[in-house]
């Protein structure tokens, strides 16, 4: 699935390229080398500890908005970080290898894993303290473990929506053209064109990242079982979650079928 998403996201930047190229932005020999560059900007940007830094505020900023910029309470934040000691420790794990930030919020935890971070609300400390609280922290450690490799398939999803520029602006151009005399009997089918791959890309693009979402909410299902918190889990997504969604959502898989699958593991 990685490889059929990396492949999905370097045809749609390639792609993008060339559009630049068919509106004379970029030289048709120069397009290698721009979809090399771009490629090598998302690996430095995956790499380097400033950017990364900048990225977990950011989407601290996104999770609780201005409220991330508060103070969260001081007490219910030293006992978070206990109980967070307390069962990395209880998992064979040393607490030093993650960083948590705590801030005020509703009871919902969210794992940054491209800077290694757990974005933990101080309203999560009465959940923290049950047992089925302490699963879902492990369910969020086991994202920070697995899913940083993951981080480079991240980072291709956001260069698709930036390739999604130039595409746009040329079909924009072509739809212009084909309400021209003359010019229409060649701009309509062309516009199409592109609309259609734009579509079939963009669709594909999203349908990929959406499945390694899920897969890695599995994997989280799963380590947090291995841990002995398999029953937890599965009490935590019946009595807190909606253990009877279906559907789910383009993060998170149905919930009956994590449950599912984590009543064949215990």
């Amino acid at each position: 699935m990685q490889i059929i998403a990396v492949l999905i996201y370097m045809a749609y930047i390639y792609g993008a390229a060339w559009v630049l190229a068919m509106a004379q932005i970029l030289q048709p020999e120069n397009v290698n080398m721009a979809v090399g560059v771009f490629g090598l900007t998302l690996v430095i940007l995956s790499i380097l500890p400033p950017v990364r830094f900048l990225h977990s505020r950011y989407a601290l900023f996104q999770v609780a908005g201005f409220t991330g910029f508060k103070s969260p309470n001081l007490t219910a934040k030293e006992e978070l970080l206990s109980i967070w000691s307390d069962v990395v420790q209880s998992c064979g794990y040393d607490p030093k290898r993650f960083r948590v930030i705590v801030y005020p919020s509703k009871p919902l935890a969210w794992p940054h894993t491209t800077d290694n971070v757990l974005l933990l609300p101080d309203g999560f400390l009465l959940w923290a303290r049950t047992r089925d609280g302490k699963a879902i922290l492990v369910h969020e450690m086991g994202h920070l473990i697995n899913d940083r490799k993951h981080t480079f398939i991240g980072l291709f999803y956001g260069g698709y929506k930036l390739a999604l520029m130039p595409i746009w602006l040329l079909s924009f151009v072509w739809q212009i053209a084909a309400h021209m005399p003359l010019m229409n009997l060649i701009a309509i089918p062309i516009s199409y064109g592109i609309r259609g791959l734009d579509y079939v890309l963009a669709n594909g693009c999203t349908y990929v990242h959406k499945q390694s979402q899920w897969r890695a909410e599995y994997r989280a299902d799963q380590f947090a079982a291995a841990h002995g918190f398999g029953k937890s889990m599965i009490s935590a997504l019946t009595q807190h979650g909606d253990g009877q969604d279906e559907h789910g959502s383009f993060t998170h898989p149905p919930s009956r079928e994590r449950v599912r699958r984590l009543q064949n593991t215990v």
